[in-house]
């Protein structure tokens, strides 16, 4: 029996023999190369610090990605022999992250070699297996001078859980509760190898073990390449034109020799290209392109043939027929009504009766495949310039090294002026929608074929009622804050805060920023809704340039909905006006009312549909009200208040699937039949989603992970 006097002992003992046991699992030498090779890492603002540790002796780091600025902004420190008098600090830059492995390869130029640590292996690794963990817990020593700092701290500990996802190790837990700024420091085994980084995220559960993310992910994330697109602007007037695409790949040194870049473009137009990119010098890559096709090449049509037992799409290329004995261009021409009169339907919207040859033989395309028809025995045709129904083209990047891929990315870029459904890329995993809601101070985004949520893709950084959305010339994503008085700019790809583009200031003074779109000019105009004008801002800087449209101008009250027509004019919704007002591209002077609503209706939003024709949300009287697209002639109620289950409108926009989703103001997006308005499903409700207004369709923008080890 042991009695009260001695348990102290006993147990001071048992824990001494504890502590030696776990020493014996590390010898001291792999000790000491761990702690020469950990790095602690601070930031810019000095607040936030965590640790790395050393792969390469020429200068790179694996840090974890969650701790450190975004974008690749500069303010990254690394400090070696931290707290010791041979104290070091180097100026780090982010190489690549991966938010969702959580990790970030960081270099530095060093001022000699730096000791490295090797990489181990996730094979083999058992429960109750000795470890090392180093990081830098405390930070900075608040007690000293500036950049003096808290030295390096060594946890041993054991393995305590491995888990596995689909056969593969994903992770591994430690029977030890480290502290946040232990993110991204080493776990070693006895051999002094890496088996691990340490993951921790600040205010979470402490009083248990610590997360690990285990050396295959690790190898997996070195592996392979991260992909960025820098693109040109393009518009309406250069997207024939052959352009320059910069494509920078990241990548650790050992997979950088033998790198090839394949670009390819899809504009819809069953035109395929793909272009190998030059190698430059940094990981630049350079790809040479026309977005659609090059100007000089075969223009394509799309028509739609109807007879008395079909209506087939398809498409052909321009070509001269006869009409009235004078070659005429197809191009030229929007119907044909065959006959031996045929009653023809020119692009000005003119229309005439006359003879026409040259319709027996016409090469078409439908889905890839060449076909000749016999179309002077239809019953009408229709005819559409492929070019103004195209507002994307799908781009697709694969890097290869030594013919084995290793990265890829995939995407849309956007041609400024044109508001034509965008192209579908054969290449999208799948679709999604994102949506501005006012009342919930964000971006919502959502699977666009199942209507599943996915997340707030966009929120916080003091962005205040969103109310419109647009994908600029870069690929970013710009918000107006109609409450906040900006224009928030974010990651295109990743949904991250990059700057306030415009922010709240006496020099442009918005009043309630709605609307906004690109021109084709590259700048950024925006409606200011209570002030009742357009204002003009750089489309690179954000710089405010001028009030493109001044203040009631053509009668302009309360600017909603703000777009560039095809013909490079611009088309703003009058909310308490009623009206849609036309103002020309270049200068902002008034050409008129495009539209005019009749009745106790406002017009809160318009999209342009596939066919060419307007679509109109008429909030107070709860429809959507259907115009020609050229003239700005009223068709009909495409959708009535019933089959709107008298909701009051507050967003429309065509899907990928030529279907037409409706926001209401009763939280929710209805969606319609584009075809013929009959009322298909409700599609979105749910998920906070306040007052839901803009919306946009696109192919959700990822870089695969390929490969694993």
């Amino acid at each position: 029996m042991i009695t009260r006097q001695f348990r102290p002992v006993l147990l001071t003992v048992c824990m001494l023999v504890s502590v030696a046991k776990c020493f014996a699992d590390i010898p001291r030498d792999v000790v000491a190369q761990g702690k020469r090779a950990s790095a602690l890492v601070e930031t810019a603002a000095g607040s936030v610090f965590g640790s790395a540790f050393c792969i390469n002796p020429s200068g790179y780091f694996i840090a974890s990605a969650h701790l450190l600025p975004a974008h690749g902004k500069p303010g990254v420190t690394l400090v070696l022999n931290a707290g010791e008098k041979d104290q070091v600090r180097l100026d780090a830059t982010i190489v690549r992250r991966d938010s969702e492995l959580d990790l970030a390869l960081l270099n530095v130029k060093p001022p000699r070699l730096l000791t490295a640590l090797p990489l181990g292996a996730a094979d083999g690794l058992l429960e109750a297996q000795g470890t090392a963990a180093f990081g830098f817990p405390v930070g900075r020593d608040l007690t000293r001078a500036e950049f003096t700092y808290s030295g390096i701290s060594l946890n041993t500990a054991h393995i305590a859980s491995l888990r596995n996802v689909n056969g593969v190790l994903a992770a591994f837990q430690l029977d030890v509760a480290l502290k946040p700024g232990n993110s991204g420091g080493p776990v070693i085994d006895s051999k002094g190898k890496v088996i691990g980084v340490v993951t921790v995220v600040a205010g979470a559960n402490e009083t248990g073990g610590s997360s690990v993310i285990p050396v295959n992910v690790l190898k997996r994330f070195l592996d392979r390449a991260d992909v960025i697109l820098t693109p040109p602007i393009i518009n309406t007037a250069n997207a024939h034109v052959r352009m320059r695409f910069a494509i920078h790949v990241s990548t650790y040194p050992t997979v950088q020799k033998g790198l090839s870049v394949e670009f390819t473009l899809n504009s819809g137009l069953y035109n395929v290209r793909t272009v190998t990119a030059s190698r430059g010098e940094n990981g630049e890559f350079t790809a040479e392109a026309s977005p659609l096709p090059a100007s000089n090449s075969q223009h394509e049509l799309r028509l739609t043939v109807v007879d008395s037992q079909s209506k087939v799409a398809c498409t052909a290329p321009d070509q001269a027929i006869l009409v009235g004995g004078k070659r005429v261009y197809l191009s030229a021409l929007r119907t044909i009504e065959p006959g031996k009169k045929a009653i023809i339907t020119l692009a000005n919207g003119s229309r005439q009766e006359d003879t026409v040859e040259g319709l027996e033989a016409v090469d078409t395309r439908v889905l890839g495949v060449v076909t000749r028809q016999n179309l002077s025995r239809a019953s009408r045709i229709t005819i559409e310039d492929m070019d103004s129904l195209t507002s994307s083209v799908a781009y697709h990047i694969v890097v290869r090294q030594a013919g084995r891929e290793i990265g890829e990315l995939h995407g849309e870029l956007m041609i400024s002026g044109s508001h034509a459904p965008r192209v579908v890329s054969k290449w999208a995993d799948d679709l999604e929608v994102l949506i501005c809601c006012y009342f919930s101070n964000s971006v919502k985004r959502f699977n666009a074929r199942t209507g599943a949520f996915i997340d707030d893709y966009i929120s916080g950084h003091g962005l205040n009622g969103p109310t419109a959305i647009a994908v600029g010339p870069d690929g970013n994503l710009y918000v107006t804050g109609g409450e906040s008085q900006t224009v928030h700019r974010f990651d295109g790809r990743t949904g991250q805060f990059m700057d306030i583009f415009v922010p709240r200031d006496a020099t442009s003074r918005m009043n309630a920023p709605n609307g906004m779109d690109f021109g084709p000019d590259g700048n950024l105009y925006v409606g200011s809704f209570n002030s009742r004008e357009v204002k003009r801002f750089n489309g690179q800087t954000g710089q405010f340039i001028d009030t493109f449209v001044p203040p009631g101008s053509g009668g302009l009250n309360q600017p909603g909905y703000l777009m560039f027509a095809p013909d490079g004019n611009m088309l703003i919704a009058s909310v308490a006006g009623r009206a849609i007002k036309h103002y020309d591209g270049k200068t902002g002077a008034y050409l008129g009312d495009f539209l005019k609503l009749e009745g106790n209706t406002n017009p809160n939003a318009f999209c342009l549909g596939p066919e060419g024709r307007f679509y109109v949300c008429c909030y107070r009287s709860k429809s959507i009200q259907r115009f020609d697209g050229k003239t700005g002639a009223f068709i009909d109620n495409f959708i009535v208040a019933e089959g709107l289950h008298n909701r009051e409108p507050v967003g429309i926009a065509f899907g990928p699937d030529a279907n037409l989703y409706v926001s209401t103001r009763a939280d929710e997006v209805l969606r319609f039949n584009g075809e013929t308005g009959e009322f298909m499903d409700t599609f979105l409700s749910g998920s906070d989603m306040r007052f839901p207004q803009y919306m946009i369709f696109r192919q959700i923008h990822k870089s695969n992970v390929i490969g694993d080890r």
